[in-house]
């Protein structure tokens, strides 16, 4: 789970990959998420973006990555890209998913006799707890 901390540091670096942007990529941008960011960004984190070199010769922490993977999707990709990129995740989710199932479908029985003895705790991943965030604040409207 990430810290609130670590959400307003994130919120921050985020911040700053996009102020570094030109105004035509930029303007692809939901002024809200940029207002959201803005707002909920920790002023007192000093940031690990500098400004005055490339993002490409930088070390961009993996939350980070997503974030503007997620940005991708949502603000600069054409329909039929932003589709199959959508269909691809889809797709890699399932062939886990069938995988899993496949693997843990021989011992069947032994798992019938253990779920009365076992508490299953599911856990969210980063992306799935950054895209209920992004979600949450696009439904506030």
């Amino acid at each position: 789970m990430i810290e609130v901390y670590d959400q307003k540091c994130l919120f921050k670096d985020t911040y700053t990959i996009i102020e570094m942007m030109d105004d035509t990529l930029r303007s692809k941008i939901n002024p809200d998420f940029i207002n959201f960011l803005k707002e909920n960004q920790d002023n007192s984190f000093e940031g690990t973006i500098n400004k005055n070199i490339p993002l490409k010769y930088q070390n961009i922490r993996e939350e980070i990555k997503i974030m503007l993977s997620l940005m991708y999707i949502d603000y600069f990709c054409e329909t039929n890209k932003k589709e199959q990129i959508i269909q691809k995740e889809e797709n890699n989710i399932k062939q886990f998913y069938n995988r899993d199932l496949f693997e843990n479908n021989n011992s069947k029985e032994q798992n019938i006799a253990n779920e009365s003895k076992e508490i299953v705790v599911y856990k969210e991943t980063l992306i799935q707890k950054i895209i209920k965030k992004i979600k949450y604040f696009f439904s506030k409207k």
